[in-house]
């Protein structure tokens, strides 16, 4: 058990694969999900219009264009995609990082992702100790690479408040890692990639 996140279930890399878009990724099974990049425009808000123009474009190829406008709504963590794949709900997640957009798709599952390129910066003993348990805290900044145990930490972190519908917030108390939430973690070109998945019978949303 990772000592940094708690996790109840570990897949590294080699199940968790990037897809850069406008390539296309093998839509997402049970028990395996879809992620892409997609290069952003410098805007915030185009961005943020870029990576839901992505997800529709996807989900409507997946569901052989059967997503109606409905399928589809915002919420403060992000939007929640209602489409079906085959009988079974799709979820997604979005998470930005530099110059891009990153999205995780999982069926069955309500998913949620992080992703952040690692590198040192002045406040990152303070930022560790506010926003982490003092156990968690003494993790990473005792780490061989403290900025690398950073990112894992923090998208570990950061995509657990998205998966349970939860604000940024000092010491969350977040639910413990259930016997079914998996955590999926990829390095990519620096960057540090969690998508985490957990039953949806438990969620809050």
């Amino acid at each position: 058990m990772d000592r940094l996140s708690g996790v109840a279930c570990r897949k590294m890399s080699e199940n968790l694969h990037v897809v850069d878009w406008p390539n296309r990724p093998i839509r997402a099974t049970l028990g395996n999900p879809a992620l892409v990049r997609v290069h952003l425009k410098s805007n915030r808000l185009i961005a943020r219009q870029q990576l839901r123009f992505v997800a529709r474009n996807l989900v409507a190829t997946w569901s052989y264009g059967i997503v109606s406008d409905s399928a589809w709504h915002e919420t403060p963590y992000g939007p929640v995609c209602k489409a079906m794949l085959e009988g079974q709900p799709l979820f997604l997640s979005f998470s930005y990082s530099g110059d891009f957009g990153w999205i995780g798709f999982f069926i069955d599952r309500a998913v949620g992702i992080d992703a952040l390129y690692h590198q040192l910066f002045a406040e990152l003993e303070s930022v560790t100790h506010l926003y982490f348990s003092p156990s968690q805290a003494k993790a990473v900044l005792d780490a061989e690479n403290p900025s690398y145990a950073f990112a894992q930490a923090w998208t570990a972190r950061e995509a657990r408040l998205k998966l349970y519908g939860r604000n940024l917030s000092e010491f969350p108390d977040l639910p413990s890692d259930g016997l079914g939430l998996c955590e999926y973690r990829l390095d990519h070109c620096g960057t540090v990639v969690t998508l985490v998945t957990d039953y949806p019978f438990i969620l809050i949303r």
